[in-house]
Parts: structure tokens; sequence; C-alpha cells
């Protein structure tokens, strides 16, 4: 992966530990925290606290193969986090990120042609909104169904939403969900159909 250099050698030291592929991304998606905070970038620390609890392994087993080392991770007061082991290449290239950025706007008429069919506005609005006249537009992005080569896996933004649903027993599915969509368009990230997303929440252990 040319913008997190880590997830090459953390997959290749995870090969050997049985892991079903969701569980996998969890490990990937914490690890990413783990090294984004050791470039001084900002994570929410309470998703990442989440996180930790849901680790499919525990942080003992990631020092072991040498995922995690044993040295602290003192900018993080909530949780018990270790840095990434020295032999796993953490830092963050910021000219190939910003060549990257430049290719993807150089490259963007190729973005419209997969995702000319996933974008979609939806019209939100309350009673009161309506009575004055006033009604608010909201850009919605969302995965279609069965669309073959459009088909889009879940991306570790996902997860960490999907994360904060585990074991709540006091809201439906269709609650869920909504909660779900509603943080994808507060970070601008395309949905999941309903189907997919609660077949993904149950694969994690909901």
């Amino acid at each position: 992966n040319d913008v997190f250099p880590w997830i090459k050698t953390c997959l290749q030291k995870l090969t050997q530990e049985n892991l079903r592929m969701e569980e996998k991304l969890i490990v990937l998606t914490y690890v990413t925290c783990v090294c984004l905070l050791m470039n001084s970038k900002y994570i929410d620390y309470l998703n990442f606290s989440r996180l930790e609890r849901y680790l499919p392994i525990p942080q003992r087993k990631l020092q072991s193969i040498e995922v995690l080392s044993k040295f602290k991770l003192e900018c993080v007061k909530t949780v018990h986090a270790f840095k990434i082991h020295p032999s796993i290449p953490h830092h963050l290239d910021n000219k190939r990120k910003h060549d990257q950025v430049s290719k993807n706007v150089d490259d963007s008429h190729q973005v419209e042609e997969i995702h000319a069919d996933v974008i979609e506005t939806e019209m939100i609005s309350s009673e009161d909104d309506i009575t004055k006249g006033q009604i608010q537009l909201v850009q919605s992005r969302h995965i279609p169904i069965n669309k073959g080569r459009n088909i889009v896996p879940w991306n570790p933004q996902e997860v960490v939403i999907l994360t904060r649903f585990i074991g709540v027993t006091d809201k439906t599915m269709k609650q869920l969900y909504e909660e779900y969509q509603k943080e994808c368009r507060e970070t601008n990230i395309p949905d999941h159909p309903f189907d997919s997303f609660r077949k993904k929440l149950s694969r994690m252990g909901h």
C-alpha cells in the first residue's frame, strides 16, 4: 500500500494467525490508528479504545509476532496501546501522498466512470422546514447492489463505525443502519446496502 506502508508487512505477519478477512481488517484498522498517532495525526480516541476491545487477538500476541512493540504509546491515555514494531515501516511519505492526490485529480474521469451510478441525492426535511419553504438537500453516496466490478469492499472507516454497534440491543437493525448511513454522509464515504450492512455486522459478532 503506497499510502499506508505498514499494511503489506502487517498482512505478512498475520498470515499464520488463521484470521477471517473481517478480523484482519479490524487488526489493520487498529494498527493504522497506532501508526497515524506515531505520525502525529489525529484519530478519534473513543473509537480507538473500542477497536482495542474488539481486537480478535490480544495485543500481547501482536507483540509476539512483532506487529506491535513492547514500548507504550504515551500519547494515548484511554487505553494501554503500544507502538508499532520497528521492523514495520510506519512513516508516512507526504511527498508521495501529494503526488498521489495529483494523480487522482488527473485520473478523475476514471473515478467518475466507476462511481457514476453510485451518487444519488437524498432530500431530507422536517415538517417545519416544509412549512417554511426550506428543504435541505444532503448529498449521499450509495454503493450499488450486485453491480459486478463496482462492488466496493468495506473500508476501515466503515469498520470503525460498525464496531460501535456490536452488542447494542436497545435499537433495531434498521435504526443502526440509519445511524451508519448518517455517519457515512458526515465522513463523505459511500454506504453499503442494508443487506450487506446486516450480514457484515453479524459476521463481526453482533
